[in-house]
């Protein structure tokens, strides 16, 4: 129901909300419009990382191109900058406030939760290409709490990065899991944020014996509700003709605005 979310008339002007991507001085692209909310839990909350689960951040670092050494240091690293103690997480792969504050430029290691996505930047193993390829796919809302993913919404990546996760999970199996998973959420048309899709339900999707096995466990990490929803913000004034564009992550629960940027 894209049409809730355009034009809304306010004085002068009107506003949308929705996806309103801004493309770089050398991309020639046609950018599609998405209107509406997006969830923030569709994506894997990097202050709901632990060494219980870190796997899941490294196998979505796999994914996106990048070696398991690199997803593993990255992932234990994540772990080590927001907790609150100082010991490194699985054994080498983490990093505390020694290794910080020996790099040529020193800082010293958080151990508190993430407050933005770019604070990425500043973790052990994190450069500007996997910080580019990584961001769509992670949250820092809420900035506690356990991991929890909506399948509802989740990208075939994140999905993924669950089932692969997944103890004695076969690659092949988690990953035509989550072909599945998408693909039944479309409905008919094929397409996602539509008016038929469907609620993710395992026993309406044919799974094998496999792919029902890694869904019960990913199910440990699933939430029916989200919580968290970003969106931009598009205002325009017709006179004087004029624009401005804002990004925030609104709480559902008391409609808290707990992130505000204007581009």
């Amino acid at each position: 129901m894209p049409d809730v979310f355009q034009k809304k008339a306010l004085q002068e002007g009107y506003f949308d909300i929705g996806e309103f991507a801004v493309p770089g001085p050398n991309d020639t692209k046609e950018r599609k419009i998405s209107f509406g909310f997006k969830d923030e839990e569709s994506k894997i909350n990097l202050n709901a990382v632990t060494q219980v689960n870190f796997k899941i951040l490294s196998q979505l670092i796999v994914l996106l191109g990048f070696d398991e050494e690199i997803g593993d240091t990255i992932a234990a690293s994540v772990v080590d900058w927001r907790d609150a103690d100082k010991d490194v997480s699985l054994t080498s792969l983490g990093a505390e406030d020694d290794f910080y504050m020996n790099l040529e430029k020193p800082y010293h290691c958080k151990d508190k939760p993430l407050e933005s996505v770019e604070e990425l930047l500043l973790v052990n193993g994190v450069t500007e290409d996997v910080y580019e390829k990584v961001k769509d796919y992670v949250t820092v809302y809420p900035l506690e709490g356990n991991l929890l993913v909506n399948f509802d919404t989740a990208s075939d990546i994140v999905l993924k990065a669950l089932g692969r996760s997944t103890p004695l999970a076969m690659v092949a199996d988690a990953d035509t899991l989550a072909d599945k998973i998408v693909h039944y959420r479309q409905g008919e048309d094929g397409e996602e944020r539509t008016e038929d899709d469907k609620a993710v339900d395992m026993n309406q999707i044919s799974l094998n014996m496999a792919e029902q096995t890694i869904f019960l466990n990913m199910s440990n990490y699933r939430t029916p509700v989200s919580r968290y929803l970003r969106a931009q913000v598009r205002g325009v004034s017709q006179a004087p003709k004029a624009s401005a564009l804002w990004e925030v992550v609104i709480n559902r629960d008391d409609l808290a605005i707990v992130y505000f940027h204007k581009n």
